[in-house]
């Protein structure tokens, strides 16, 4: 089944939420960046493989749910902008080359910024010793956070969440590995 175009998105300027879940939409028009004002984005079930990097210019978005397992993000810069950002499901450009690892290790780096996140539920494939390091760094700038979920496959080795180099949350309630 060919997936549906979502024509003329662009002209609904005050969307607050864009609710797209399970519906075979297989792209996002670059035309969303003129919802400055969205905060929810619901992709979970969608065909939809990459977002856009106009995504980033919506810097009042508050939730982000992608398909945690397919829904990918550029790693140019775009979640670091997202600094609104309370819940965030996606996972990162794939690390099959090079330019991958830029591109998830970016990813990695830029999620510090989001000091308002609370929701965390990602993949991360290919985590080596310096992608875990950045990791834990931008999981400590993260104090609100609440639910962290982190996936991926493969992974050189355990990843190291102990003291004194890294303290979780206190607010932590759901803590999921799996690597």
């Amino acid at each position: 089944m060919e997936g549906y175009r979502l024509t003329h998105l662009g002209e609904l300027l005050h969307l607050r939420y864009l609710g797209l879940a399970y519906t075979p939409i297989s792209e996002i028009p670059k035309e969303i960046e003129a919802l400055q004002f969205l905060q929810t984005l619901e992709l979970a079930g969608t065909g939809i493989k990459e977002l856009p990097s106009s995504i980033g210019l919506l810097t009042q978005m508050v939730c982000l749910h992608g398909d945690r397992s397919t829904t990918r993000i550029p790693g140019d810069g775009i979640i670091g902008k997202m600094t609104s950002l309370e819940e965030l499901w996606v996972h990162p450009a794939a690390v099959t080359g090079n330019d991958d690892k830029k591109s998830a290790r970016q990813f990695v780096e830029e999620l510090g910024n989001l000091k308002e996140l609370r929701v965390l539920d990602t993949v991360i494939d290919g985590l080596d010793e310096s992608m875990e390091e950045a990791l834990l760094e931008s999981l400590r700038n993260l104090r609100k956070l609440q639910y962290l979920e982190i996936s991926g496959r493969p992974w050189g080795k355990s990843l190291r969440l102990e003291a004194p180099s890294f303290i979780l949350p206190r607010s932590l309630k759901h803590l999921w590995l799996s690597g």
